[in-house]
């Protein structure tokens, strides 16, 4: 999505917010000295982009962010709706779309709360676009909750990534000649894929344990029709299965006192007309 005039005045060149605002400014200043750029220069006194328009007593002040918006509510009168249902739905949009602006283009992050924010503000305008009659017309409110959302899960895989980075992931696969493993993402021409795990665990697991990992991971590997590098799903999700394998210990019960037991059970016998069962056994424990 292209810069509107509007939100290209609204960057603080004394302090500028990522790479591209950065970019704009420098090309500002060069203009301001009299060279050509290859952006073009915009008219500062402008006070108003095409978009933003009049809902009621309302003007709104983000539907740049959305030509959809824009285009329902400029002829919102004439749809015989409520109008003042259509402001307040015009209000609450141009607080979703200012926080898209301000996630998405000018800080390039969100958080739990914005995307929670997001999908309430849009539940409660689809509320008022249903009771106006105009709940398929107002489907693009998801696109923008979705840009916020992508936000998000692009800063989830970054932070996977820097503890990845953090805790030395090595290969357990590619031992080195005079200890230790080599790092991840390093497997060169090695056929089958590598199993990664922290450089801390690794020097904790036992060769017994390490060939296990390995031999697991292959098998999931080729279960899945993904046996090596050459094979079809490369640079797809990767499989996981568990460093350690999972052993199931099990134990019959056995009395501390078997005499004392015995005469439970007997009792126990007795007494109730089946036996064993779950009602009579519990009677019996507790002698």
């Amino acid at each position: 999505m292209s810069w509107t005039n509007k939100y290209k005045k609204s960057i603080d060149c004394n302090n500028p917010k990522g790479f591209s605002q950065k970019a704009h400014c420098r090309a500002r200043k060069l203009r301001q000295m009299g060279k050509e750029t290859q952006s073009k220069s915009i008219n500062e006194n402008e006070t108003q982009d095409k978009e933003e328009l009049k809902v009621g007593a309302y003007q709104t002040r983000h539907f740049d962010m959305c030509p959809g918006a824009s285009s329902l509510y400029a002829d919102i009168g004439g749809k015989g709706v409520d109008m003042d249902l259509a402001e307040r739905a015009a209000k609450l949009q141009d607080v979703l779309f200012h926080l898209e602006k301000h996630t998405v283009q000018e800080m390039k992050e969100s958080s739990e709360e914005d995307v929670k924010m997001a999908e309430n503000l849009r539940d409660q305008i689809m509320e008022m676009a249903k009771m106006m009659g105009l709940e398929k017309e107002h489907s693009y409110l998801q696109s923008h909750v979705d840009a916020i959302k992508k936000v998000l899960d692009k800063e989830e895989v970054n932070e996977d990534l820097r503890k990845w980075f953090r805790e030395k992931w090595v290969n357990l696969a590619k031992p080195k000649k005079g200890g230790g493993y080599e790092e991840c993402g390093t497997s060169g021409d090695k056929k089958g894929y590598a199993k990664c795990v922290p450089a801390s665990k690794a020097a904790k697991m036992s060769k017994k344990e390490i060939k296990s990992a390995i031999r697991r991971k292959r098998v999931a590997q080729r279960k899945a029709g993904r046996p090596g590098k050459d094979q079809p799903g490369q640079g797809n999700k990767p499989i996981m299965v568990k460093t350690m394998k999972e052993e199931i210990i099990t134990e019959k019960n056995k009395p501390t006192k078997p005499a004392l037991w015995s005469k439970a059970k007997s009792l126990a016998k007795s007494k109730f007309d089946v036996y064993p069962s779950a009602y009579a056994n519990a009677w019996a424990a507790k002698w």
